[in-house]
């Protein structure tokens, strides 16, 4: 039989594959509730409009395996530890005092779970660029992706994080060398490095020496289309209604994670001096508390799902940030502003971000109660601030808009990138934070302080 010629004009033509990026992390991100699973999921979220991305990445535990597309062109493939590792990985943190290391296990024990290997390797196979995104994993990736590629997203200075982490544990010494280890060889061998601030990027030259990678700063952002501003009049209404509108309600929220402790700490010793007011820790960061005596006006929460979190966020009457140690940016602070909630943070606590003291939030870099004090007795100062907060995060740290700084970054530095408007638009479009890559290329300057 002979078939009707076909018309070229009219034929459908599939669309070209889009290149993909491989995502390795020792920690599940479906559904995002740490800071952590809510910067990779919502950064690649918002890279998927250039990108296909696989995150790979390990299970809490022996049975948490998990694959499925988690948003528009980002898949989890999530490998469930063995039982081998999962025994080792308890032993390990008995033996640091409880301390949390599932990521430095994850560098220590990867042998013990080799189907996250097999994962990895299967997913780089068609990708473009491969991603350790913490240093814990660049081992597995240079061992089954060599000729990928090399792209490191440091969160933290890592080395700092977890001295802080470990401090006074006798069995922490040769874990922190090799953090400083892996962590070094992130820096100098990556093509690409991207960190929450240049104050982290600088911390990193200062350690390590010269790098071969170009830099980006990628900073923290906020969903601002998942938390929704709630101005003064609405949230006295809901706090009459939630059963919050009985006394003045401060809140925190963290994960189980050293500078969020301290601050958990901070909160404890200030609130049996505050007893007019209700303070609320809700994340992980409750979790190493158990046990432990808390004052009658203190709600421990533990982790709370989204939903809580937003509803938490809309009656309270202050949000706490008493921050005082870590690197990075507090993703907390930004869902704060989103939120429309006052402020109380250290300066330290909004490092790295462009919020200033008594516009955006108010500065408490004294005791706590002191300032929680004088907080609630300025309260047209306090009404004020939110507004201008929330402008704030909607011009800058929108993860839709940060995403798109990094993409357009990366395709000045020479990397191909699907899918953006043509170079003279995107150096218009360019903010001085997009050009960090061409400022600093390879020329770090040599420290005496590398390993």
């Amino acid at each position: 039989l002979l078939l009707a010629p076909t018309d070229p004009a009219t034929t459908r033509r599939r669309p070209p594959p889009r290149p993909k990026l491989t995502v390795a992390t020792t920690f599940p991100i479906w559904p995002p509730m740490g800071g952590g699973q809510a910067r990779i999921f919502h950064l690649y979220k918002n890279l998927a409009r250039h990108f296909d991305v696989d995150i790979v990445s390990y299970g809490q535990g022996s049975s948490d395996a998990f694959e499925a597309e988690i948003a528009p062109g980002v898949n989890e493939i999530r490998i469930a530890k063995s039982e081998a590792h999962a025994e080792r990985e308890q032993a390990l943190m008995d033996a640091l005092g409880g301390r949390p290391i599932g990521d430095i296990a994850a560098h220590l024990l990867s042998p013990f779970t080799p189907d996250y290997r097999r994962a990895l390797e299967a997913s780089a196979l068609a990708s473009c660029a491969v991603i350790a995104s913490h240093p814990y994993l660049a081992d597995d990736i240079k061992a089954v992706a060599p000729g990928k590629p090399f792209w490191y997203e440091a969160h933290n200075v890592e080395i700092d994080l977890k001295q802080a982490v470990l401090d006074g544990q006798a069995q922490a010494r040769p874990i922190l060398d090799m953090v400083r280890a892996v962590e070094g060889r992130c820096w100098r061998e990556a093509s690409q490095v991207f960190a929450c601030t240049a104050r982290d990027l600088d911390a990193l030259g200062a350690l390590f020496g010269p790098t071969r990678a170009i830099l980006h700063e990628v900073p923290n952002g906020v969903a601002l289309d998942e938390i929704a501003f709630i101005g003064p009049e609405r949230r006295r209404s809901l706090q009459e209604t939630s059963g919050l509108g009985a006394r003045r309600t401060a809140i925190f929220i963290g994960s189980w994670h050293g500078p969020n402790l301290e601050a958990v700490e901070a909160i404890l010793a200030a609130a049996p001096t505050l007893p007019e007011l209700r303070f609320i820790v809700a994340g992980s960061a409750c979790m190493p508390f158990r046990g432990h005596a808390i004052p009658g006006n203190v709600d421990m929460l533990g982790q709370v799902d989204a939903a809580t979190r937003d509803a938490l966020l809309a009656a309270a009457d202050i949000a706490l940030n008493p921050m005082r140690t870590g690197s990075g940016t507090n993703l907390k602070m930004l869902d704060y502003f989103a939120a429309g909630i006052p402020v109380l943070s250290t300066s330290f606590g909004a490092r790295g971000l462009k919020a200033e003291a008594g516009r955006h939030y108010l500065a408490a870099d004294g005791e706590l109660a002191a300032a929680l004090r004088e907080a609630f007795g300025d309260a047209e100062r306090l009404a004020a601030m939110p507004a201008a907060a929330r402008a704030l995060v909607e011009a800058d740290y929108g993860w839709d808009v940060i995403a798109e700084r990094f993409a357009r970054s990366l395709a000045r530095a020479g990397f191909p990138v699907p899918g953006l408007p043509d170079s003279e638009d995107q150096s218009d479009q360019a903010s001085s934070q997009d050009r960090l890559a061409s400022k600093r290329r390879r020329t770090r300057r040599p420290s005496g302080n590398g390993e």
